[in-house]
């Protein structure tokens, strides 16, 4: 199938969807590759707007807008409309050996971890960590500032701890990240936590997803439905235990094998043994991993 017709297929998969909903496809122009993945997500936006993105890295189609069918089905336009970087995007540099440090001793990150990741320095020496879509193309950045490195204004409570920078929010899927780092879904076992340094922490017990924040959005959702995990963990920091009962509650049918890790200190500053202890008691590994 060409650009052009796969874009009026998308455009008439958006016209079955009701404004702020979103589907997952195998995308018209690759076919999902040889396992015929649904790697489409469409989102209607508005009435007349939709956007979709193909997350599979040699997909042309890459991602962008379209206008949706109009009640009496005439289309409006089939062309569609690049999504353009933000201008605040900074630049990024390679890791100091100070960065590199900090990421081994506070966050207990393995040189493994720290070059999978992908993650650089902003020029005021904040870490930039890319958000990995489901199959691994970057979708945005998340900015930390890390005191022990941060070179920028001297007000430092004036700048954010962390920045989460998208180029499209209506595609944003959270951050993914395979069980060893593969590129496809490697384990039955899938941990939802908060932010990618507690991400990279899990990644050689289980695929885990980055919400980069504790809102558990359609898109990640539909992502988490389609992969069929057999067992599906919620390990929020231990700040928003409300929050993560809340989600145990509106999802126990949607995802009814989703448990709840009780956790009394954020993955990213637990120990290993720690970590491998709560890890164990509750199922996610076993000692014959």
């Amino acid at each position: 199938m060409s650009k052009y017709s796969s874009i009026l297929e998308i455009q008439s998969i958006a016209a079955g969807l009701e404004v702020g909903e979103s589907c997952r496809k195998v995308c018209p122009l690759c076919n999902g590759g040889s396992t015929r993945e649904k790697s489409l997500v469409v989102t209607r936006s508005r009435d007349t707007k939709a956007s979709f993105i193909c997350f599979r890295n040699n997909c042309s189609l890459n991602s962008g807008h379209v206008a949706v069918f109009t009640n009496d089905g005439k289309v409006l336009s089939a062309k569609s409309k690049p999504v353009s970087k933000h201008s605040s995007e900074p630049l990024l540099f390679p890791l100091s050996e100070a960065a590199i440090n900090l990421l081994r001793v506070k966050y207990g990150l393995e040189d493994s971890m720290i070059r999978h990741s992908g993650v650089k320095l902003t020029r005021d020496q904040r870490l930039a960590f890319p958000l990995k879509g489901p199959y691994g193309r970057s979708v945005g950045l998340v900015i930390r500032k890390e005191k022990e490195l941060y070179l920028g204004a001297r007000e430092y409570s004036t700048i954010p701890k962390v920045w989460n920078f998208v180029r499209d929010e209506d595609m944003y899927c959270g951050s993914w990240y395979q069980q060893h780092f593969y590129k496809r879904k490697y384990s039955d076992t899938l941990v939802i936590v908060e932010d990618i340094l507690s991400a990279l922490r899990l990644t050689p017990y289980a695929d885990v997803v980055a919400l980069t924040g504790t809102n558990l959005l359609r898109p990640i959702l539909e992502e988490i439905k389609d992969r069929k995990y057999g067992r599906v963990y919620l390990a929020l920091d231990n700040d928003a235990i409300d929050k993560a009962f809340s989600i145990m509650r509106r999802l126990h049918n949607t995802i009814p094998n989703l448990r709840m890790l009780p956790l009394e200190q954020d993955v990213k500053n637990m120990s290993t043994e720690n970590l491998e202890k709560i890890l164990t008691d509750y199922g996610v590994i076993t000692y014959a991993n």
